[in-house]
């Protein structure tokens, strides 16, 4: 073996050490940090100086508790790209809120332009979820292609507040709890506007959802609208 010979070995064999000593490391903090893909409470684990480059979690993450899960980000928003779904799927886990109780802030600083799906049937309390702070004016969600609900998912006035760009969303499930607002929504579609009112639960008395005045005259004539809100006589539909 030749000199330059030798030499490129050792420089590739370095290579393969740096490597695996990066591996061994990742593998060492996300062991531990997510205790081996058990953990399950995860309020406030990914606040303060988390970004894209080192957000690389090595297991699912499935909370009972996202509360703060991604709040407090004063680094830089989590930009995990125009697929929420596709940024997890390359590490080759999942982001999955199923379980999840509490769920204020949850999706704070978590900034995708679409979610496949985001099931909060199990959540009991949604304050602020699209909150965006800082210098960010607005969350940058514009799509939701399946949102889960249940009899149990408690909404607060404020949970769709900072979603100012959301254009289509699509409920399965139930809406039966709680204050559900849209009015900060002007850019709903006329589908995504059927979506809530068709999800609306048709038993709940004493409830009201709000819906952005905006986005009801940019998509629906007068008769359009008496029809659609007659569906559900138990809510009162108000728009501002």
């Amino acid at each position: 073996m030749s000199i330059a010979e030798k030499l490129t070995t050792i420089a590739e064999n370095e290579q393969r050490v740096f490597e695996a000593g990066k591996k061994s490391e990742y593998d060492a903090f996300w062991d531990s940090y997510q205790q081996n893909g058990n953990r399950t409470n995860y309020c406030s684990a990914f606040g303060a100086c988390w970004n894209k480059d080192n957000f690389k979690p090595k297991y699912s993450i499935r909370p009972t508790s996202a509360y703060y899960m991604f709040f407090n980000n004063i680094a830089a928003c989590i930009d995990i790209g125009e697929v929420a779904e596709d940024y997890f799927d390359a590490l080759g886990i999942e982001l999955d809120y199923s379980k999840a109780r509490l769920c204020q802030y949850a999706i704070a600083a978590l900034h995708a332009k679409r979610f496949k799906k985001l099931d909060f049937s199990s959540a009991t309390r949604m304050m602020c979820l699209f909150f965006s702070h800082g210098n960010v004016i607005t969350n940058s969600v514009e799509e939701i292609d399946e949102f889960v609900s249940s009899e149990i998912t408690t909404y607060d006035n404020s949970t769709f507040q900072h979603a100012t760009l959301l254009r289509e969303i699509r409920f399965t499930g139930v809406i039966a709890n709680g204050v559900i607002n849209f009015q900060w929504n002007t850019k709903l579609s006329k589908a995504s506007i059927e979506s809530i009112i068709n999800a609306l639960s048709p038993s709940s008395s004493g409830l009201t959802c709000t819906l952005s005045a905006t986005a009801i005259d940019n998509n629906f004539t007068n008769d359009e609208c008496v029809e659609l809100f007659s569906t559900k006589l138990n809510w009162t539909i108000s728009l501002v």
